[in-house]
């Protein structure tokens, strides 16, 4: 039975797809253009004072796309949606061809819960040239995104395949890709394969989840532990089970040897009273 559901997932995660020309390479505010100052305040994080900006500039120049989906962009990012996807649907008229605006407009409809146009623009964009042109990163994070919606529409086989291709981009430009992405892809694949009941699949993805935390020198929490001791359960790998369960008792009991040195601390979690009553 699948349990789509129940599962709790780590998305969605397609980060905003900026463009390049988003960036200001001025060096002082006094001699910005309103859509320099767009970008600054952008920069900045700004992103009511990049709206406002950008907004002005596009009134003396209406036809400049690239302000215009920068417009897109900090609009998304400010959560209005509705007028993100009229600004990338306007630049989608100037550049028709764009992969990254057609991936920009397809991860705000997903966040409309539009997720029938979003899958529809996703599988149109995969399937020209320029989607090998753009860089690994959005590659992955676009077939993400497609999990994402699968996953939200309750269709587990297109969610892993999906996320099968954004790992074996992963692994085929290893510099391109962050450990936090690499890590929410293999945890996705994991909570999508023990709905399925894969779980050692699913043990698989979340203990490469682990390790990469583990090499970028974070330790594993309890809760990670846990779930690993569970998934090797369901995949009846005892001793790798009880591994993960000593790991877990060890940092259970450094965390009560910690705490019961302080002096107050069985006075204050033990019920004395009437102890000397009669």
């Amino acid at each position: 039975m699948f349990v789509m559901r129940k599962l709790r997932y780590a998305g969605p995660f397609l980060g905003v797809l900026v463009l390049l020309g988003c960036a200001s390479t001025s060096t002082t505010t006094s001699s910005y253009s309103p859509g320099e100052m767009g970008d600054h305040s952008y920069q900045q994080g700004d992103l009511d004072g990049a709206i406002h900006h950008y907004t002005n500039h596009l009134k003396g120049d209406p036809g400049d796309a690239a302000r215009r989906y920068c417009l897109g962009i900090a609009l998304e990012r400010n959560a209005q949606l509705e007028e993100a996807r009229m600004q990338f649907e306007q630049v989608l008229q100037a550049r028709p061809a764009s992969p990254e605006v057609q991936l920009a407009l397809s991860h705000v409809l997903y966040r409309m819960d539009n997720d029938v146009e979003a899958e529809e623009m996703l599988g149109r964009v995969m399937v020209t040239p320029e989607f090998s042109t753009i860089s690994p990163l959005d590659r992955v994070l676009a077939y993400g995104l497609l999990a994402q919606i699968a996953i939200r529409t309750e269709d587990p086989e297109a969610a892993t395949l999906a996320l099968d291709r954004a790992l074996a981009l992963s692994r085929e430009y290893p510099a391109h890709v962050t450990d936090g992405h690499l890590r929410r892809l293999l945890n996705n694949r994991a909570m999508v394969l023990f709905g399925l009941g894969e779980f050692t699949e699913a043990r698989d993805s979340y203990e490469k989840a682990i390790q990469v935390k583990v090499e970028a020198g974070a330790a594993r929490s309890d809760s990670e532990n846990y779930m690993a001791c569970y998934l090797n359960y369901l995949a009846r790998d005892f001793p790798r089970c009880r591994e993960y369960f000593d790991q877990l008792a060890d940092q259970q009991l450094a965390s009560l040897g910690t705490t019961t040195e302080d002096p107050e601390f069985f006075s204050r979690n033990s019920d004395t009273s009437g102890v000397s009553s009669r």
